[in-house]
């Protein structure tokens, strides 16, 4: 759970941020609703609460021989069964477990405790064509424990009417992305640690697949075949045939933060299932220009300081402290080991960094606002970045929550691109409507009414040629022509309130942020 300065969100407002994102597993000829990675409450009964389970069913290692337990909608909904099928014990995330001695079905030697798309309210079998559309799997989990002697454990995949066709999976310390029969067709990473997350997402359209990991696309597959459909969870490769201990304590666990389906159509039909909420045609994730990989760190399972989930070797920060139009800067290398347990400070799970800033904080000579926020910099964090959007491509991906308003003025802003003069754009939330600005046109590009707080989306600015391309939910939402010098990423909690248009004047009136990815790339 989040520490005391948290958010506290309850299942009516978890129940609210899945309808804001729902439907995840259907298509249309729109871009289909935002991917959802629902806040963190501090009281949750099922897996349901904080993954939107509306199009999937699930499959246990539990029933009669080549008959194993299934759960579908409306069951699903308020389902939970431990150790199989539940919400971890700080209700961050849902754990999926199956032992080798589970029941498997007749088509697997393997048990499983796995969810399968399905559409319709989760009524029918998902089964879409990967020369038809566009299809998107983007899921964030860890692989916590794998079956010994076979330690062999997949955590997400595409199948199609007769077999698996790429999966996520994990072979001792070796993540591998595969393909068909070829379970080594692609090495993520030889050195996987145990309880390391990641985010891995499948993009499937014209008959390939593209595969991400940590948003950088590793391998792209050619597949035609039909019938396909999505799965996540716990699929252990391994059973008693194949080890010594034939037992339930011999198992494989997979625990999924994150998962989000989206489907369009390439005519003017929709497919499947209803509208969703955005009118926008899905622009697919392009391949990344940076000649290296950005650095995105994954998110630990102990953390000390916000140094320790975010990669912030090239920030600093501001704080909303200090003394008057001097609020504190903390650079590196004393950033690394900086924390404050209100305004800066990792989440107690590790998931995320919360930002806070309150109407009556210090503010810069330059603004009337305080802020908690993340200013980029270079040289290992030694000298302020100033770059041009007409030279080079210059890009932030950044997956965050605005938790928390101000009263009265309930304004916050979350990321910005800021120039030698004033921001040039920045996500602003206004009450439930989410802003992309252009300069002092603060409503420039509005993203949506219906914003509900807890609710974590993923924004991107890529720059190149005098153009801002800013991205929500890897949808892109507006283009905004800039020229002018000096120009900087930042990110965190920049208030648009103080104490002469907010009351009560204290430290309980406040905006506040969590970001749990961060990442930049400059390239020549």
């Amino acid at each position: 759970m989040k520490s005391s300065h948290k958010r506290q969100i309850t299942t009516s407002m978890l129940a609210a941020a899945m309808v804001l994102a729902a439907p995840l597993a259907g298509a249309s000829t729109a871009s289909a609703a935002a991917p959802i990675n629902t806040a963190v409450s501090d009281d949750c009964d099922y897996p349901s609460q904080l993954l939107d389970l509306t199009n999937w069913k699930l499959t246990l290692p539990t029933g009669s021989d080549e008959s194993p337990t299934e759960i579908k909608q409306p069951s699903l909904a308020t389902y939970s069964v431990s150790p199989w099928f539940t919400v971890n014990s700080k209700c961050t995330g849902v754990q999926f477990r199956a032992a080798v001695n589970g029941v498997t079905t007749s088509g697997s030697g393997y048990p499983r405790s796995e969810l399968r798309e399905m559409t319709d309210d989760g009524t029918a079998n998902a089964s879409w064509s990967p020369t038809s559309g566009t299809h998107t799997m983007i899921f964030r989990e860890a692989f916590n424990h794998l079956p010994e002697d076979k330690p062999d454990l997949v955590g997400a995949q595409i199948h199609d009417s007769d077999d698996d066709v790429t999966v996520f999976r994990l072979e001792g310390t070796k993540l591998y992305i595969t393909k068909g029969d070829d379970s080594n067709y692609f090495l993520v990473t030889d050195d996987y640690e145990l309880n390391t997350v990641f985010e891995g997402k499948y993009v499937v359209s014209d008959g390939e697949i593209d595969v991400y990991y940590n948003g950088v696309l590793k391998t792209t597959i050619e597949h035609t075949g039909s019938g396909n459909y999505f799965k996540a969870g716990a699929y252990t490769q391994a059973n008693c045939d194949k080890v010594d201990e034939c037992s339930s304590s011999n198992y494989g666990q997979v625990s999924i933060y994150k998962l989000a389906v989206t489907h369009t159509s390439d005519s003017t039909d929709p497919v499947e299932t209803p509208e969703p909420v955005e009118t926008t045609d899905p622009v697919e994730t392009p391949e990344p220009v940076e000649t290296t990989e950005p650095v995105e760190t994954p998110a630990p399972t102990e953390c000390e300081y916000p140094a320790d989930v975010l990669d912030l070797t090239d920030w600093k920060v501001t704080l909303p402290t200090g003394d008057d139009e001097s609020p504190e800067e903390i650079k590196q290398p004393a950033l690394n080991t900086f924390t404050d347990s209100t305004w800066f400070t990792a989440s107690d799970d590790c998931s995320d960094v919360q930002f806070r800033a309150a109407v009556n904080g210090v503010t810069t000579s330059g603004s009337g606002y305080p802020r908690s926020e993340l200013r980029e910099m270079t040289e290992d964090g030694t000298e302020n970045a100033s770059w041009s959007p007409t030279s080079g491509t210059h890009t932030m991906t950044f997956t965050e929550a605005f938790d928390h308003l101000p009263l009265v003025k309930s304004h916050l802003v979350g990321a910005q691109i800021h120039d030698s003069g004033d921001d040039v754009t920045v996500f602003r939330l206004e009450g439930t409507s989410l802003y992309i600005t252009k300069g002092d046109d603060t409503h420039h590009k509005l993203v949506t009414d219906d914003y509900q707080l807890g609710t974590s989306y993923e924004g991107k600015f890529v720059v190149s040629d005098g153009e801002i391309d800013v991205y929500y939910n890897g949808v892109l939402q507006t283009t905004i022509e800039h020229t002018g010098s000096g120009n900087y990423f930042k990110a965190g909690a920049y208030t648009q309130a103080n104490c002469t248009n907010s009351d009560p004047c204290t430290d309980d009136n406040y905006g506040q942020v969590s970001i749990s990815k961060l990442a930049v790339t400059h390239t020549s």
